[in-house]
């Protein structure tokens, strides 16, 4: 484990652990320390994988595929018994197995696996996760997240653009980026929960910035726990208020918003979640954890390392996304599976 790149996310649990010092809720606490133990003991436990050949890695990648691809059926199947009880337009997303935030994440991740499975095959293979791609594409704007989506378009606009730049292929670029454009604006037209979702986050925000009232509404709710977790972090900002009294201090915050359900109270931003619970020293602990991955892996970065920390940080700017065990469990295994297809066995 000489590369850094594979002990770095341990400086995750580093931060959360050291701010146990400052922390005068230790039940809170450790419950934030167990949920972190994959940033320090799954980099160990991948040390037996790395020997795995591109042939079997491929084989797992599709097993993935066909298993989320099955899943979406399921959920779309349920979805089309109880439509009429799922209102989009209140905000309202249908069922998924666990958090429709981070189910949508998955699916991103899926349809760019499938992609690249469908790259590094000659066979049927292929074409099936061809399919399955363009499955997964048209089921994540028929389920409306935003997160799933912006971090589909944002991590296509990304390789395009590289692409574009590195192989100078300007007109191809060009076209790829108004078809870019146009896929939203066909599915806001022919996909009645897309475009219900784009109308209600319209109304949402504008309701908010209107009133500054976020008790009813969703986005409203999420802006106004940015600016209370500002609030904290200028209150705490060398050493923040300690990852076992985050929970408490951000009640305090909102004594007088006791209508805005506990679980809406913290922040939505992971950056900003680490700076009220660690401070600036937290920040810098994770900020390396997650940034110098990139320049470790500057020399040999394949695209579908690329893709992944573009779905993950994408997602961090909205969510806490690694205060879940789904979302700790996501980031660790993808970013691990991610760094086997970019060490030297598995060079694109």
């Amino acid at each position: 484990m000489k590369s850094p790149q594979w002990w770095l996310p341990s400086l995750v649990f580093l931060q959360v652990f050291i701010s146990l010092l400052n922390s005068d809720n230790l039940t809170d606490g450790m419950n934030w320390l167990t949920m972190k133990l994959p940033f320090l003991l799954l980099p160990i436990g991948f040390i037996p994988l790395r020997a795995i050949s591109l042939k079997h890695l491929l084989i797992l990648f599709s097993l993935f595929v066909l298993i989320i691809s099955a899943s979406v059926s399921f959920v779309l199947i349920d979805y089309y018994r109880m439509h009429n009880d799922i209102n989009y337009w209140r905000g309202d997303v249908m069922k998924t197995p666990f958090s429709h935030i981070r189910y949508s994440l998955i699916v991103c991740m899926s349809i760019f696996i499938a992609l690249y499975v469908f790259i590094h095959t000659h066979s049927i293979q292929r074409f099936v996760m061809l399919g399955m791609a363009i499955y997964l594409l048209l089921f994540l704007h028929v389920l409306a997240v935003r997160s799933g989506l912006v971090a589909f378009y944002l991590s296509t606009f990304i390789l395009a653009v590289y692409y574009t730049i590195t192989h100078k292929k300007w007109i191809e670029g060009v076209s790829f980026a108004v078809g870019l454009i146009l896929v939203p604006v066909l599915a806001y037209n022919l996909l009645p929960t897309f475009k219900q979702k784009i109308n209600y986050m319209h109304y949402d925000i504008t309701s908010y910035m209107s009133s500054g009232d976020a008790v009813d509404l969703s986005d409203g709710q999420r802006l106004f726990s940015l600016e209370m977790g500002w609030k904290t972090f200028r209150e705490h900002m060398v050493f923040g208020v300690g990852a076992g009294d985050l929970i408490d201090e951000m009640n305090r915050q909102y004594r007088d918003y006791q209508d805005i359900e506990i679980s809406r109270r913290l922040p939505h931003n992971q950056w900003l979640w680490v700076a009220v619970s660690s401070g600036l020293f937290g920040l810098i602990l994770f900020g390396a954890a997650m940034i110098l991955p990139l320049w470790f892996m500057r020399k040999q970065m394949t695209w579908l390392f690329l893709v992944f920390l573009v779905i993950l940080h994408s997602s961090m700017l909205t969510e806490a996304t690694l205060e879940s065990q789904i979302g700790v469990a996501l980031y660790m295994t993808f970013y691990l599976i991610t760094l086997l297809v970019n060490s030297g066995e598995h060079h694109d």
